[in-house]
């Protein structure tokens, strides 16, 4: 029996359902009559319900800004208030430092120190006695505390006195070529409350030398109390200066002689035992040093501003 191909009884023909396998195009048209259907809602219902989805999304996006807003007006009232304080600090700091020194013609006097230090203004009024306040002042317990003395003028302001002002009310007279060399600026200051120093600055170095040593003859006794100097002893016990009886070695050894301090010639006046009472030295030729203790006038040296202030 003979065989042929096997005839496809299926080719050429179409397929029979098209559509069982295709699913239908979905709309939003279809949607919504399918929505209607099924929920029984109308179109009325579901344009308020997008009306209502609108809004939302609207208010939602709105608030995005405004809470933006809330975060930056928060940072700048942070910098505003960071700002107020830092001002008033400042201020609570200028009030309490001390004005600008001004002398008698209406100068502002530079300080002669470095920094740190302590500045204390004194005001004197119109007294011709100025040494109890002076002498008060320079007990408080400060690491270097300076003074300013100040007078009151006719005008009624307050200035700087002078140096040759200052020796005068305190009660003290160099020598005139000591006077004549002097400049208005002058430092008068203690350390701890304890050891005293006196400024002066010169604009003559010849005549501030000479008078210096024309000072020697009475300048233990003319600072003894504004410098607050220890007592004078001597190896018998006695004071050198005011006893007629004291051995002729002992009053030469309680003399100025010469010394270095801070590395710079210095004139010290020691007691019998060898302590020192005063000395006095040029740091450099514009500036006097005068000191109880050599310690004392090293500190001083130390602060003392390196430019030329006269």
């Amino acid at each position: 029996m003979e065989t042929g191909p096997v005839k496809n009884n299926n080719v050429g023909k179409p397929n029979q359902n098209p559509t069982e396998n295709v699913q239908s195009l979905r709309t939003y048209k279809s949607d919504v009559a399918e929505f209607i259907k099924h929920e029984g809602k109308t179109l009325a219902d579901i344009a308020i319900a997008e009306n209502s989805r609108q809004s939302s999304i609207l208010k939602e996006e709105s608030n995005l800004p405004k809470d933006r807003k809330k975060v930056l007006y928060l940072i700048g009232a942070v910098i505003i208030l960071v700002i107020i304080t830092l001002g008033i600090f400042w201020l609570i700091l200028k009030s309490t430092k001390a004005s600008p020194a001004i002398s008698a013609d209406g100068q502002i006097i530079s300080s002669m120190f470095v920094s740190g230090i302590k500045e204390k203004v004194v005001s004197v009024g119109n007294q011709n006695v100025i040494f109890s306040e002076i002498d008060t002042a320079l007990k408080d317990s400060y690491p270097f505390l300076t003074l300013q003395i100040t007078s009151e003028k006719n005008s009624g302001q307050e200035v700087v006195i002078t140096s040759r002002e200052f020796l005068d009310k305190v009660g003290i007279y160099p020598p005139g070529d000591l006077v004549r060399s002097l400049t208005d600026n002058f430092a008068i200051g203690s350390i701890g409350g304890k050891v005293r120093f006196l400024v002066l600055k010169n604009n003559y170095y010849g005549g501030a030398f000479a008078g210096m040593l024309g000072f020697e003859n009475t300048m233990v006794d003319d600072f003894r109390d504004l410098l607050n100097l220890p007592a004078i002893k001597s190896s018998a016990g006695i004071n050198p200066i005011s006893s007629t009886t004291v051995q002729s070695d002992q009053i030469k050894y309680s003399q100025f002689r010469d010394g270095i301090v801070a590395n710079r010639d210095a004139r010290i006046f020691k007691d019998g035992f060898g302590a020192t009472i005063l000395l006095y030295l040029f740091p450099d030729n514009d500036t006097i040093i005068i000191a109880s203790s050599e310690n004392t006038a090293k500190i001083v040296s130390e602060k003392l501003l390196r430019t030329k202030v006269r």
